[in-house]
């Protein structure tokens, strides 16, 4: 059986599959009218993100206009079998060999009542008129369920998963590898909400320029921006940002006493990590500890080594 895991993040969509690990924006856009065949598309061979689906065009991935608006549930189950598909693509998967597979994916605590619903579309659709069919075969963790099996280090007792989306904020409990539904929680205030506030910013400092979230996610990483030749600092500003969203993260732990003083762990993971003052995370949380480079891999390849494992214990 051959394991396809999939993170479809609001953000980035990463993919252990056939060997490769790789990740490509969550971005979609709608081209052009509604048509019946995929030979339709283009009187040349059409682009490789551009897809046929439910009887209209669309591009996928980086290096397009008007992307659609990435935040809620909606979206994805509306169009994630177009993400899952453009990963198939990417990770040079026939899908006419005959081989059983199985996706491996997740869902937000926060979303995790569509699961049933986020199940069915993804086990079967039509892009460019070929079939993808699991089967049944569509197996959905909670998210940070994934960076809980990827850490190697010791997760005996308490241990919390703190995974830091770029939509959502995820924090899991488990008790000697168990999960506690119960003290398991999530938020929308994953790590768009610095990038929000990183483009506030800049809007407030050149306000004839519209910047977009992922242009502000670049000049973040960046920590400048370049404006008639001249390049300009931000430093100053993301630091205090990251120091600002790293203090409300403890806020909202703190109104947890047993994940800061009974916890035998507390686990920091997701893309939206490298927004985090690591070191004053390992100053006010004493059990505190990252997962493994890169970050926004965790849960994937998580997600990956459980189903993995099991299957070849069968």
């Amino acid at each position: 059986m051959e394991i396809i895991a999939i993170d479809i993040g609001y953000g980035d969509v990463k993919v252990l599959a056939n060997g490769k690990e790789f990740k490509f924006p969550n971005a979609i856009c709608l081209k052009g009218v509604e048509i019946e065949k995929y030979k339709l598309l283009s009187d040349n061979v059409p682009p490789k993100n551009e897809y046929l689906y439910n009887g209209k065009k669309y591009l996928v991935d980086k290096k397009i206009n008007n992307a659609m608006n990435t935040r809620n549930i909606q979206y994805l189950l509306s169009y994630a079998p177009l993400l899952v598909y453009h990963a198939l693509k990417l990770a040079n998967i026939d899908l006419n060999d005959g081989k059983k597979r199985t996706l491996v994916t997740g869902l937000s605590v926060f979303n995790f009542k569509y699961t049933n619903d986020f199940g069915k579309i993804l086990n079967k659709f039509y892009i460019n008129d070929e079939l993808v069919d699991f089967e049944g075969r569509v197996k959905i963790r909670p998210q940070g369920r994934g960076i809980f099996d990827s850490y190697q280090g010791n997760k005996k007792g308490l241990v919390y998963v703190v995974d830091v989306g770029y939509n959502t904020l995820d924090i899991l409990a488990y008790k000697d590898g168990e999960p506690i539904p119960s003290d398991c929680f999530a938020n929308e205030q994953g790590a768009n909400k610095i990038i929000q506030d990183m483009k506030n910013i800049l809007e407030n400092k050149f306000d004839e320029i519209n910047f977009t979230e992922q242009k502000a996610k670049e000049i973040f990483n960046s920590k400048k921006i370049e404006i008639a030749g001249e390049e300009i600092s931000f430093a100053d500003e993301i630091e205090t940002l990251k120091s600002n969203y790293t203090e409300y993260l403890i806020n909202l732990l703190s109104s947890r006493k047993d994940i800061l003083y009974e916890a035998n762990l507390v686990i920091f993971s997701g893309g939206g990590a490298y927004f985090l003052d690591k070191e004053l995370i390992k100053e006010l949380v004493k059990t505190a500890d990252f997962s493994e480079l890169p970050y926004e891999f965790a849960n994937v390849r998580g997600y990956y080594e459980y189903y993995n494992t099991n299957n070849a214990k069968k």
